[in-house]
Parts: structure tokens; C-alpha cells; sequence
């Protein structure tokens, strides 16, 4: 038997109409995005798609994990950007089977410099964000950041973990560093804020982080 199309969701009403129909593991599921590594479709993925019921998954193409990342982290097999774009399509496909054929949303780290998750076929890579600041200009950043949303968008990415918000006023800050836009306040909010409607731009949902405070931690 073919399998319904889920209606869209356009209003609230559709969205109170879905959640009203999902048990609670499906709730539960809907509000975790959980972590995929590689570049190949294991049934550990799947069985967050299927068995989980995760509402996205959060992808490190480059890194391979044999699902353990707090122990085995080694270079994954290397694909072609259309060959990635292929594998999230085909993970989408596996999602739309779900009861509620709800799709997921597609996250990855790219901030710049040597914090990308993203890095493979020709992808255009960008400064720091500190890098973006000495160029004194957000109209830069913007444009900056709205290339780098088109690019994780053509593969199938829909949402970024970035732009770092952290005030880096701590020189003995071990990870932060050139991470941060600035020292000061004011130019991170305004580099911040520059990015992410560059982001917006490029049609990607822009994810501000981290913890107060941790431009200060010296851990």
C-alpha cells in the first residue's frame, strides 16, 4: 500500500494538529538533534531516525566515530559534495517513512578557519571570526557568512552552530581565542548579529553560542 503524503504545515494549527497525534516517545524524540559521523549510512543513524525518532541530526562529515566519539575519532571515507548531498537526501527519504513523515533538520559546526565541520569539494573556506573582525566591516561578515549558508544548504545542511557570541576577555581562555569576534562587547554584538542575518540571507537558521561566560573560563 503507497504510503499517505503528510499534509503541510503551514500555521500553528497544523503544528498543534501534529504534536496532538505524537506519543510521547515521538515528543520526546522531536526535541533532540543527535550526532551522525561519517559519510556512510550505518544502522546506528537509523535507528536514531526510526527508533529515536530524533528531530535532526547534527553532521561532522570529516570524522568517523564507529558511534563512540568520546573514544574512537579517525578521518572518514572522502566524498564529493553531490555524493554527501546524496547520503542526507537518502536519510531524509528514511525519515519520511516515519508514522508522521515529519522531515529532519540538518546541523553542522562551521565557524571558520579550523572550526568547519563541512570542508570537502571545493567549499570555499573562510577567516576566524576574529579574522572577520580585523576586516572592519560587517557588510563583509554578512556576505561571508551568507557563502557559507549557500554552500551547506546545496548539500542538504539547513541549520548552523554558529557564530560564536563569547566575549574572549580571558588570554588564558585555552579553546575560545580566535574563535570570538572580539574582546569587546559591542564588536561581538555587532559582527555576531552581522553573521547571523548573513546566515539568514543564505537560508540558513543560525545558532548563537556558547554559555555566558565562557569567554572568561580559563578550563
Amino acid at each position: 500500500m503507497a504510503r499517505k503524503t503528510p499534509k503541510p504545515v503551514r500555521t500553528l494549527a497544523d503544528v498543534d494538529r501534529l504534536v496532538r497525534r505524537m506519543t510521547l516517545d515521538e515528543k520526546v524524540g522531536q526535541c533532540m538533534t543527535l550526532a551522525y559521523y561519517g559519510t556512510t549510512i550505518s544502522r546506528e543513524v537509523i535507528e536514531r531516525i526510526e527508533t529515536l525518532h530524533c528531530g535532526g541530526l547534527r553532521v561532522t562529515p570529516h570524522v568517523n566515530s564507529a558511534g563512540r566519539p568520546d573514544i574512537v575519532r579517525r578521518l572518514a571515507p572522502y566524498c564529493t559534495p553531490a555524493q554527501y548531498a546524496e547520503t542526507l537526501n537518502e536519510l531524509q527519504r528514511i525519515a519520511a517513512e516515519r508514522r508522521l513523515g515529519l522531515p529532519l533538520h540538518m546541523v553542522t559546526d562551521q565557524e571558520g578557519d579550523l572550526s568547519v565541520d563541512y570542508l570537502h569539494g571545493g567549499v570555499a573556506l573562510f577567516p576566524s571570526q576574529m579574522g572577520l573582525t580585523a576586516t572592519g566591516s560587517p557588510a563583509l561578515t554578512r556576505r561571508s557568512a551568507r557563502a557559507v549558508a549557500k554552500q551547506l544548504r546545496a548539500v542538504g545542511i539547513h541549520m548552523v552552530h554558529s557564530p560564536v557570541l563569547d566575549v574572549n576577555i580571558n588570554p588564558r581562555n585555552p579553546e575560545i581565542g580566535c574563535r570570538s569576534f572580539s574582546d569587546s562587547p559591542e564588536r561581538c554584538a555587532r559582527y555576531g548579529e552581522a553573521f547571523m542575518m548573513g546566515l539568514a540571507d543564505g537560508g540558513a537558521i543560525a545558532t548563537g553560542k556558547h554559555f555566558p561566560g565562557r569567554g572568561d573560563s580559563a578550563v
